[in-house]
């Protein structure tokens, strides 16, 4: 459409400026005739007059542009479609032509005035038919199945297979060793004297201590204290494992206790032993609590101390002395 219309105005411009030159033209040949039968010496001495100055030409006029109107499309939904209105064209402006040169004196042929082709009419645009508004489909409302629940299927007593029993082996009776017998808890008796005995020398309670020192020779150490219970001095003989005390009793010194401090009874029992070996020894006939056993024969008293169940301190005692 945009060359289509410059053609016209290129077309238009020629037309215009082919009948400007034909119009200068035949006013140039109408003035030159008498000056010529005047006389060729004041023709040719005179001066060419000015051309006229050219009259502007006519703009020419735009051709009415047409609306172009898109197609409607088919969607389900028609709205109006709007109509699209191209912007103003620039309109080219004339070429400017230059003023012709000055025409020479010679005549010029008259030529026969040119009719301007006439513009090619351009078909007025025709208007797009306005769309109608089809009516808009309607959803065709889906039918709604309603489902009724089926009953399940009853069970069916299908048999359970019955496991086949494995056979189980009997392990054979393992024979467990008969626990070994407890043994017998050894019960002693106790002697018909209470006396103790080294190196074969007899020390009997409330003998004289005189003749146990000749026997035993003398002691490591004496000690010597007045007596709480008896008129005189209570001595104390230190020997190696043991210790007798005397009192006085009619002029002279008597065996009253001898402790055991490392040496053993003469049936055996020590510092150090067992309460169960005590009473292997000893028996049970003794009076006392635990941690203090006593064995009485006669006026002689054995008293066994202990602690836990070892035996710390044996001693022998006279019981008739303040008698």
């Amino acid at each position: 459409m945009k060359k289509y219309k410059k053609c016209i105005m290129l077309l238009n411009a020629v037309i215009a400026m082919a009948l400007w030159m034909l119009l200068v033209l035949g006013c140039r040949s109408e003035g030159a005739a008498p000056a010529i039968a005047a006389g060729s010496g004041s023709a040719a001495s005179e001066k060419p007059t000015a051309a006229p100055t050219p009259t502007s030409t006519p703009t020419p006029t735009n051709s009415p542009t047409p609306t172009i109107t898109p197609e409607p499309t088919n969607t389900p939904t028609i709205e109006p479609t709007p109509t699209i209105t191209p912007a103003p064209k620039r309109t080219a402006e004339p070429e400017k032509t230059a003023p012709p040169p000055s025409p020479t004196p010679k005549p010029a042929p008259t030529a026969a005035p040119a009719t301007p082709k006439p513009a090619p009419a351009v078909a007025p645009a025709t208007a797009a038919p306005t769309p109608t508004n089809a009516p808009k489909p309607t959803a065709t409302p889906v039918p709604v199945v309603e489902v009724m629940p089926t009953d399940p299927p009853a069970p069916t007593n299908t048999p359970v297979p019955t496991p086949t029993p494995v056979p189980v082996e009997t392990p054979e009776p393992v024979s467990t060793p008969e626990p070994p017998p407890e043994p017998v808890k050894k019960v002693g008796s106790l002697p018909g004297t209470l006396s103790f005995r080294y190196n074969g020398v007899n020390i009997g309670l409330n003998s004289n201590a005189a003749d146990i020192i000749a026997a035993l020779g003398s002691p490591n150490d004496v000690f010597e204290a007045p007596s709480c219970a008896f008129e005189g001095v209570d001595k104390f003989l230190y020997y190696n494992g043991f210790v007798i005390n005397t009192y006085p009793k009619n002029g002279q010194d008597n065996v009253l206790s001898i402790i055991l401090n490392g040496a053993q009874t003469p049936e055996g029992l020590g510092i150090g032993m067992s309460v169960d070996d005590m009473v292997a020894i000893y028996g049970e006939n003794y009076y006392g609590s635990a941690g203090a056993y006593v064995y009485s024969v006669k006026n002689v008293e054995l008293t066994v101390l202990t602690e836990g169940s070892s035996v710390v301190e044996i001693s022998y005692y006279y019981t008739a002395a303040a008698s």
